[in-house]
């Protein structure tokens, strides 16, 4: 009788789902560096627009910094899923859709950071 060399189903279940969480976790840390930038040339804006009022720069500085924490709150969310993804392959499992959800609000942060509207879900 000869062995078996081919992998099992379960093995290659877990590659896929490795596979996957990879992904995610790629388009989480795209998506902070896009963030990072819209932040940046925000500031920039700030810095090089002419007379602004003590009000509107404090509200726009009180929606940005809300945003940048929410976005290092968001990249240490993504290397925490890829610490765990990295430490034990298979051992638990990545939320796929609890990762979408966070890069769409992330995205809804950038939109309202150029608009100059504050941080949706949260407080000023």
């Amino acid at each position: 009788m000869s062995a078996i060399t081919h992998e099992t189903p379960a093995s290659e279940t877990e590659r896929e789902a490795a596979a996957r969480a990879e992904r995610v976790v790629s388009q989480a840390m795209k998506a902070f560096e896009v963030t990072l930038e819209a932040l940046e040339a925000a500031v920039d804006a700030l810095r090089t627009e002419a007379a602004t009022g003590e009000q509107a720069v404090s509200k726009d500085l009180k929606a940005m910094n809300a945003a940048f924490l929410f976005a290092l709150q968001m990249e240490e969310k993504a290397r925490a899923a890829g610490d765990k993804h990295g430490a034990g392959l298979g051992t638990g499992q990545l939320d796929l859709d609890a990762a979408r959800a966070e890069i769409d609000l992330r995205l809804a942060c950038l939109r309202a950071a150029r608009s100059g509207g504050g941080v949706p879900g949260r407080a000023e």
